[in-house]
């Protein structure tokens, strides 16, 4: 079983990949914050994901982390959007002085 599209709720024996929805929306520049949304299976098969922000692609940090005591950033995360068998999660990550950041989702096993 692909462990991805068990997380994402669809099906591993069809082409439906682009159905699990990771969406970078980019800098809110009415908020200051930095989007994302991606689609969660209601039963995620025991799998969860971890997010993960980045400068410059090769040091990533988990929220709440960063390179300084005070140089940390905070995922906000919210359902926003309810289905039979999934719901579309989004999160928000404070922009503060950057002018661009990188985030990912991290597939992890429970």
């Amino acid at each position: 079983l692909n462990a991805w599209e068990a997380y994402h709720g669809l099906n591993p024996f069809q082409a439906d990949a682009p159905l699990a929805g990771l969406k970078s929306q980019g800098l809110n520049l009415a908020t200051g914050e930095f989007v994302m949304r991606w689609r969660e299976a209601l039963d995620p098969k025991g799998l969860s994901v971890a997010l993960q922000w980045s400068r410059n692609l090769g040091v990533w940090f988990a929220s709440g982390q960063g390179p300084a005591v005070n140089d940390t950033k905070t995922f906000t995360i919210t359902t926003v959007e309810t289905h039979p068998d999934h719901v579309i999660k989004e999160a928000r990550l404070p922009a503060g002085s950057d002018a661009k950041l990188f985030t990912r989702l991290v597939l992890v096993g429970q």
